[in-house]
């Protein structure tokens, strides 16, 4: 398996005309406004886009290998609320993977976000290799 330099969410994933990369708006935590006196449904998202952010190091025996990462956002109880992913090749020494997200959960409390990678053959299995705290917290008006 490569080796993982870098997972964060954030607002924005920017690349340079330099090919730098520009992580915008990183949080581990967010603020949410909600109405007062309004129940609000647990599985009620808003429509946020956010990106997640991964970099990989491949080995030199792992050139042009196939994989498929998965994230997926997860409340208190482990529940999932939220997975996104996508195939990717490890065609360079170091390997960048942006997932776009559209929706974020609004339910108080700590989440995670966690990451999950595997080859893509028949027989690979998911392996969680990262996981990211999220807390939420609600602001009445």
């Amino acid at each position: 398996m490569p080796r993982l330099l870098m997972f964060a969410p954030c607002e924005k994933v920017i690349i340079g005309q330099d090919n730098v990369v520009s992580l915008i708006g990183l949080f581990h935590e967010i603020q949410l406004q909600l109405p007062t006196g309004k129940d609000i449904p647990p599985d009620v998202c808003v429509p946020m886009k956010w990106a997640v952010f991964t970099l990989f190091q491949r080995n030199e025996s792992e050139e042009n290998k196939e994989l498929e990462q998965k994230c997926v956002l997860v409340n208190e109880e482990d529940k999932t609320l939220i997975t996104a992913g996508l195939r990717f090749k490890l065609s360079q020494q170091f390997n960048r993977i942006i997932t776009e997200v559209l929706g974020f959960p609004i339910q108080k409390g700590p989440l995670r976000l966690k990451l999950w990678l595997r080859e893509i053959e028949p027989s690979a299995e998911w392996k969680e290799i990262a996981e990211f705290p999220i807390k939420i917290t609600h602001k009445t008006t």
